[in-house]
């Protein structure tokens, strides 16, 4: 049976599988013959001995053309429950034709399998004690594509190979996992630029094309050796990037030298000096400075008397290191000069305590192709933050999607867009903070037993307009940490849509930014366990057991890492907070249940830090 409507991108066909021997082995070579990995090739010679009932389904497009992404439909369906496993078996940028409508209902002979396979995209392997139960998941599976696959799976022209130097290895193979995937997908290679003896250098897959082994020293002479090990290679490059925010600059400066692709050095150069962005952006009625001694600091403090508190950061840092509040003169001047003995000029600027969110761009030919909004819940330095560590600002929850009025949304969006129009960027994924003054909306606790945090509508509204501070502009993805909640939300995958378009791909970019078709009830929520204090580490195995456990908690998580190992020394977090983990939890219930999900998983980890006696 042919599954296709009027103006649907995929087809669907299903087909029993009987318990012909002949029949299961004919297939088997069939897909063997198109090198099919492994594990589905010993999933249906292992179906003649199951007694449970079993249907195929092969999943094509229903238009000819070159694929635009070979596991596009195992990547938009990924974290969807109740559904069977999918398996593509197209290859990279190959011509698919257009799924046939009309098959007898069973798996045809020889020489319309293969015409058949040719034609498949993915296939799925149903199972199940009787016809009802199969045709329940195959309906599942219906839907889901049908939300899902709300993208043409073609391009009407060949994609043409590329080869894309990617300068930062990254922090382990786990966090560039996807984008090794997502680049081969697309048929493009990859070339890691970084120290020597990283561990992508000896990383035995092949993943990468070629490493290429640099000094990573951030002077004046980086962009330089980064062109000249390029030209070194051999390899003829298509473009450059990186998903660090340190190594933006010389990356571009490199880029221009090469002769590829990229937005101006300078505009990469204001997003990253916390400093030179505030000079471009600054917000009437929040005064800053930024100081590069205490003479200068004792200069202009008068400036700062009427607006307390204010918010104190290095000119360049991440992940909210080094940034404190300060309450009084007397606590500005102590956390500046922290600041300037650690080696960077401090950035003071007003605190504002209207809601904080994240906004992210997939950037096209100066439009906006896809735009994100999400929530972040207090720090805990503010009110209504978690009060399980020491007070900082590190990120400790991410809420997808977020949930302020509309309007609030609309100038945040329109804000964000304005400052990468003023900058000139033309193409790129851009993730950004922002405030919003004098919102509509506060955060404060639930009344029931968890307290746990929401967003009201304030009791008193203000006359003035809602207005977006932006924060920061990053000009790259979101941390890794965020990956999963975007693809379980949308089915947008950040790292490679920078990938294409630091190439200047927007032909695959734009179709790869479209959302699924309905977002439904779904909520992703990251939530991140911030370092109590400080001792030894017993516990790396806290997801296994909570999944041993209480498995019904833990299949509602996406994504979970753990930065520590048994016997592994935690720092003291009251000097520079840090993360213990995270976790994503996917919800179809909405944000309520994600939310009351996330805090049965946090209360129910067990872990423990001992503390070392001196």
């Amino acid at each position: 049976m042919a599954y296709n409507q009027q103006h649907q991108t995929f087809s669907l066909l299903k087909i029993p599988l009987q318990k012909d021997k002949d029949a299961l082995k004919h297939l088997t070579s069939a897909l063997q013959h198109r090198h099919c990995s492994g594990q589905l090739i010993q999933h249906i010679s292992a179906l003649h001995d199951e007694p449970q009932s079993s249907t195929i389904a092969l999943v094509g497009s229903s238009i000819d053309g070159y694929l635009v992404r070979s596991d596009i439909v195992s990547f938009r369906l990924q974290h969807v429950q109740s559904i069977p496993t999918i398996y593509d078996i197209a290859m990279p940028c190959s011509w698919m034709p257009a799924m046939p409508t009309e098959i007898q209902g069973r798996l045809p002979a020889a020489g319309d399998l293969e015409s058949l396979l040719e034609s498949t995209i993915s296939i799925a392997i149903i199972q199940g004690p009787d016809q009802s139960s199969l045709d329940s998941v195959f309906t599942r599976l219906f839907e889901e594509l049908n939300n899902r696959l709300n993208i043409p799976m073609t391009l009407t022209e060949p994609p043409v190979s590329r080869r894309i130097c990617v300068v930062g290895g990254g922090y382990s193979y786990s966090f560039r996992a996807d984008l090794f995937k997502g680049a081969a997908a697309v048929g493009v290679k990859l070339v890691i630029v970084d120290k020597p003896g990283h561990w992508v250098q000896v990383l035995d897959g092949n993943e990468r094309e070629a490493f290429l082994p640099i000094d990573m020293t951030r002077d004046e002479g980086f962009s330089g050796r980064i062109v000249a090990v390029c030209r070194e290679s051999g390899l003829e490059f298509d473009g450059i990037t990186t998903y660090a925010d340190d190594l933006r600059v010389p990356t571009a400066q490199a880029a221009q030298e090469l002769g590829l692709p990229t937005d101006s050095p300078e505009a990469f150069e204001i997003c990253t000096s916390k400093d030179k962005f505030r000079q471009h952006f600054p917000i009437q009625g929040y005064p800053s400075l930024c100081v590069s001694s205490m003479a200068e600091f004792h200069a202009r403090a008068d400036e700062l008397v009427p607006h307390f508190p204010f918010i104190i950061k290095p000119r360049n840092g991440a992940n909210s290191a080094g940034v404190s509040k300060a309450e009084t003169l007397a606590e500005a001047e102590s956390l500046v000069e922290a600041t300037i003995r650690s080696g960077s000029a401090a950035l003071v600027e007003k605190y504002i305590d209207g809601p904080e969110v994240d906004i992210d761009f997939v950037f096209i030919d100066g439009e906006v192709a896809f735009c994100d909004i999400s929530d972040e819940p207090p720090c805990t330095a503010e009110p209504f933050g978690p009060e399980d560590a020491p007070a900082s600002f590190i990120e400790s929850k991410a809420i997808y999607p977020g949930i302020l009025p509309a309007f609030e949304h609309a100038v945040l969006r329109e804000t964000a867009l304005a400052a990468l129009t003023k900058l000139g960027f033309k193409h790129g994924v851009f993730h950004m903070e922002a405030r919003v003054i004098d919102s509509s909306m506060q955060w404060s606790r639930g009344k029931d037993e968890r307290q746990l945090p929401h967003l009201e509508k304030k009791a008193t509204q203000k006359e003035a307009q809602p207005r977006a501070m932006l924060i920061e502009i990053n000009p790259r993805t979101q941390g890794h940490a965020c990956t999963a909640a975007i693809t379980s939300c949308y089915g947008i995958d950040y790292g490679l849509l920078q990938l294409l378009l630091c190439i200047e791909d927007t032909r695959r970019a734009r179709l790869l930014s479209v959302p699924f078709a309905d977002l439904k009830n779904t909520c992703a929520i990251v939530e991140c366990m911030i370092t109590p204090r400080e001792g030894v580490f017993r516990g790396e195995s806290m997801f296994d057991d909570l999944r041993d456990r209480l498995p019904h908690l833990m299949e509602k998580v996406v994504d979970e890492v753990i930065f520590y190992k048994d016997g592994d020394t935690v720092k003291d977090p009251s000097k520079r907070a840090s993360w213990l983990a995270y976790f994503t939890v996917k919800s179809e219930q909405g944000r309520e249940d994600a939310m009351r999900i996330g805090d049965d998983i946090r209360k129910n980890l067990r872990y423990e830090i001992v503390q070392v006696l001196e």
